[in-house]
């Protein structure tokens, strides 16, 4: 699973954070083993990124609808056809705050 964007929305500080301790949690296995909420965000992820490309082999799904979007990438980071409209649901904040951060880094958001 891999997601280019996500460090734009993980504060600059708790990345360093996550940079340091990375060599440790690989050597205790914690990243391998007993990864917890983490293990299941990225079960979860990889698990509709999976259900979103299989339906999208059918010709006829034009539209793809991502309620509760949040700061998910899935739009940008999954290799979606060409003639595919996408759309993001969420509450205001958020997607001003998502459209700000993505604009900012030149990603075309519209």
């Amino acid at each position: 699973l891999s997601d280019h964007l996500a460090y734009l929305f993980v504060p600059f500080n708790l990345r360093m954070i996550g940079v340091a301790m990375m060599p440790l949690m690989w050597a205790t296995g914690t990243i391998r083993e007993g990864m917890g909420s983490m293990g299941y965000v990225l079960a979860r992820t990889q698990f509709f990124d999976e259900v979103i490309n299989k339906t999208l082999l059918r010709p006829d799904i034009k539209t793809l609808i991502i309620l509760g979007a949040g700061f998910d990438n899935r739009a940008y980071r999954l290799q979606l056809p060409d003639n595919l409209t996408v759309f993001e649901v969420d509450i205001e904040p958020t997607q001003r705050y998502k459209v700000s951060v993505l604009t900012k880094a030149g990603v075309k958001t519209d």
